[in-house]
């Protein structure tokens, strides 16, 4: 039975460790970057949620929030995220004829 290389998906040699995952060095650190630019997403997720379920301070909660969508909004936009560029116009048009 033939196992696959976590990053590329093609086959490992047949004389693999069992250990080894990948093809090469190239393919470990692809792999490495890959999962470090997402990983950063679940803490984001825990962040947000442990910040919306703070009854405490709930207008500052609030705030914080808005923020975060802001900036996310702005984010979208500068990768053109086509969504976020027609809301972004909606918006503009909008405050454009008052």
């Amino acid at each position: 039975m033939y196992r696959e290389c976590l990053n590329c998906k093609n086959r490992l040699p047949r004389d693999a460790t069992y250990r080894r995952k990948f093809c090469d060095a190239r393919c470990r650190v692809q792999y490495s970057r890959k999962k470090k630019s997402t990983s950063g997403y679940h803490e984001a997720m825990v962040g947000i949620t442990s910040l919306g379920n703070a009854q405490d301070s709930r207008n500052g909660a609030i705030l914080c929030l808005k923020a975060l969508r802001e900036q996310i909004d702005h984010e979208l936009r500068k990768l053109k995220d086509e969504e976020s560029l027609e809301k972004y116009e909606m918006f503009a048009k909008r405050r454009a004829r008052f």
